[in-house]
């Protein structure tokens, strides 16, 4: 049983499987939508959650996999990559990980509309570079988001680990 410390439900204990299937039904359902970079939706929030106590059921990852292709916000689809990050490899096929994580990174539409905006594209390539970084495919795909990903930042980004592979001098 988990006792959640909440103030308004400080007496209310919830089974574990209870409290995932809530925070579940939050991150697919809830219809709340950003109004200001700084706030956290309720769908952000258990994805996080879930992330924090839930990483080691197989569901988290189908889960995971889904919130960061499907929700509308840019910011659930970051933590949801973030997330997919973390899992234990026992959930993993490596190839298909990678492929996953590469349709990410050339069909996220995430468009820069302020400066401190998580790009869920930089998060999946972040994904790649680290966990495939001798991957003749990470380096191909770090070169074309280098020149031709509409954000600026993921391309300086992308132009900095290309650097330090060794792959292009510093200009």
């Amino acid at each position: 049983m988990i006792l959640l410390s909440t103030p308004s439900i400080k007496d209310f204990t919830l089974s574990q499987q209870a409290l995932f299937n809530i925070l579940c039904d939050c991150a697919l359902y809830d219809p709340f939508q950003r109004k200001w970079d700084s706030h956290k939706i309720p769908r952000q929030a258990a994805i996080q959650k879930i992330i924090e106590f839930f990483l080691h059921k197989p569901e988290t990852f189908l889960l995971l996999k889904n919130r960061a292709v499907d929700d509308c916000d840019e910011q659930v689809r970051y933590e949801a990559i973030e997330g997919l990050a973390k899992i234990p490899d026992q959930f993993l096929d490596s190839e298909s990980f990678f492929n996953f994580f590469r349709e990410r990174v050339q069909n996220e539409t995430f468009q820069r509309e302020r400066n401190l905006q998580l790009n869920p594209r930089l998060a999946a390539l972040d994904v790649l570079v680290t966990g495939y970084f001798n991957d003749p495919r990470t380096t191909e795909l770090l070169r074309d988001r280098a020149i031709n990903d509409p954000d600026p930042q993921l391309r300086e980004w992308a132009k900095q680990q290309l650097v330090t592979q060794g792959q292009i001098t510093e200009s």
